[in-house]
C-alpha cells in the first residue's frame, strides 16, 4: 500500500544506524512448538515466523491462552530475488491471497509467541511499512494500538506508514520463562483485492529494544520522505507553472485557450499535493484519497 520499494534500502540502513550501538548476539530461534525464541542484544530481530493464521474474526483470538494449533502456518520471510508483480521491487512477502485465500477481504488475525531472554531494557514493536490495510496489535491479550480505526461498523484505513509502538513494562513479567503472546488482527477492504497480491503483513515486524526500534523507525520515516519527495515537488513545478499561464491569461484575457492549461497545471498540484500528504499523515482516509495504483510509479 506504500512506496514498498523502499525496503532494501532500510533493511541496509538499519543495520548502519544500529551498529555503533554496540551488537550483542541478538537471534530468534524456533524451540518449543508454536514458540519462537528472541534472545536480545542492542539490536531488532525481525518476527519472520512461524506466524499462525486465520481467516475471520474472533476477540477471544486475542487471548494468550487461546489454542491455536490447528491454524495455518505462515512465514513473513520473502524469498530470495522475489519480485512485487505489480511494484517490480525486490524483498516482498505474498499477502494472505497469495497463500491460499485469493480472493478473500475482511478480517484476518496473526498470533505468534516468543520467548524472550536478555530483556533489561524497555522493549517495543516496529510494524510493517506495507500491509493491507488496517490493523491491531495486542501483547498477551492487551490492545496495545493499532493503525486505522476501528471504532466503526468498518475499520476506517489509511496509506500505510512506520509504526512503532512501545511495549507494556510487566509484559514479561506475566509469564515465568518470559513468554508472551504477540498477536495481530488484520482488516482488509474488498477494493484493495483489484491490487497484487495483498492481505494482511508484506514483511515481518521488527522486535526489539525500544531505542533500537526508535533508530530504524526513523530511519524508516526518512526513507518515507524521501520515496515521496517528489511527489511534492510535482505539485510545486505544477502550481508554479499554473501561475505563470495565470499571469499571461491577465495580460490579454482575450486568449481564452489558456485556459485549459491553467485548469490541468492547478487539478495536477491539487492532486499530487493531496496523494503526498496522503501517504505521509492520517488526515484522510484512504476512502477519500486517489487510488494507490495511479502513483505506484511515482514512488518506484
Amino acid at each position: 500500500m506504500n512506496g514498498a520499494c523502499m525496503k532494501k534500502t532500510v533493511a541496509v540502513l538499519l543495520w548502519i544506524v544500529l551498529a555503533p550501538i554496540g551488537l550483542r548476539a541478538a537471534n530468534a530461534s524456533t524451540t518449543d512448538v508454536g514458540t519462537t525464541r528472541v534472545t536480545l542484544g542492542h539490536s531488532v530481530v525481525p518476527l519472520t515466523g512461524p506466524w499462525k493464521f486465520h481467516v475471520g474474526d474472533d476477540a477471544k483470538w486475542a487471548d494468550p491462552n487461546f489454542d491455536d494449533g490447528d491454524w495455518e502456518v505462515v512465514d513473513l520471510g520473502a524469498k530470495k530475488e522475489s519480485i512485487d508483480p505489480a511494484m517490480g521491487f525486490e524483498g516482498f512477502s505474498p499477502g494472505w491471497t497469495g497463500k491460499g485465500h485469493a480472493g478473500y477481504a475482511g478480517y484476518a488475525w496473526y498470533r505468534m509467541r516468543i520467548r524472550v531472554q536478555g530483556a533489561d531494557e524497555p522493549l517495543a514493536l516496529l510494524a510493517p511499512t506495507d500491509v493491507d490495510d488496517s490493523y491491531q496489535l495486542f501483547v498477551n491479550g492487551r490492545l496495545i494500538g493499532e493503525f486505522g480505526s476501528f471504532t466503526g461498523s468498518v475499520p476506517t484505513i489509511y496509506y500505510s506508514r512506520p509504526l512503532k509502538f512501545g511495549l507494556p513494562a510487566d509484559v514479561l513479567h506475566q509469564s515465568p520463562d518470559g513468554t508472551m503472546e504477540v498477536a495481530f488482527r488484520f482488516y482488509m477492504a474488498p477494493r484493495t483485492l483489484l491490487q497484487s497480491l495483498p492481505g494482511g503483513m508484506h514483511a515481518p515486524p521488527i522486535f526489539g529494544f525500544a531505542n533500537a526500534i526508535t533508530a530504524a523507525y526513523h530511519v524508516a520515516w526518512e526513507e518515507q520522505y524521501r520515496a515521496v519527495s517528489s511527489i511534492l515537488a510535482d505539485s510545486v513545478l505544477n502550481f508554479a507553472f499554473g501561475f505563470l499561464i495565470l499571469m499571461l491569461y491577465v495580460f490579454d484575457r482575450t486568449e481564452k485557450i489558456l485556459l485549459w492549461p491553467i485548469s490541468a497545471c492547478l487539478a495536477s498540484g491539487v492532486w499530487l499535493a493531496v496523494l503526498f500528504f496522503s501517504l505521509t499523515t492520517q488526515w484522510m482516509s484512504a476512502c477519500c484519497k486517489p487510488s494507490f495504483s495511479l502513483c505506484s510509479t511515482q514512488l518506484v
